[in-house]
């Protein structure tokens, strides 16, 4: 009995622990978007920032939706996926609206769409894992 109830205490220590470390990654990795989005245009001309900038702007909401997954995926709620297509298109939303108060940026709608479009290849990679999961269940 007392094998038991250590057992399930450090079961609540490691699940909290994981909240922890995906909520600050998370958070800290939303910073980061934040962070690149403020930096001045002329600043970044000489980096391979706009050469790749599609490609960035893809794997960025790519990655955001997979740090996003792991951290509510703890919480065990349902449909994850509305809150993380919300959060997709508020973050591709915000995180252009704010170059427009950015010296040397600008509002690119192309950069939404790329941004969508990261997140929403994640939100099916992640669909077609789970109809495989469930297909092979008994």
């Amino acid at each position: 009995m007392n094998n038991n109830k250590e057992n399930i205490n450090r079961e609540e220590l490691y699940l909290f622990t994981f909240k922890i470390i995906f909520g600050c990654a998370l958070i800290m990795y939303i910073g980061a978007m934040f962070y690149f989005s403020l930096i001045p245009g002329e600043e970044l001309k000489d980096t391979i920032i706009p050469k790749y900038s599609i490609i960035l702007h893809f794997m960025e909401f790519f990655c955001l939706c997979l740090f996003s997954l792991l951290f509510i995926s703890l919480y065990e709620l349902k449909h994850t996926e509305y809150y993380i297509i919300g959060l997709i298109i508020f973050m591709s939303i915000i995180t252009e609206t704010i170059q427009i108060f950015v010296p040397g940026r600008f509002f690119s709608l192309l950069d939404v769409v790329t941004n969508l479009c990261g997140g929403l290849f994640f939100m099916i990679i992640i669909l077609i894992i789970s109809i495989k999961n469930n297909h092979n269940d008994p």
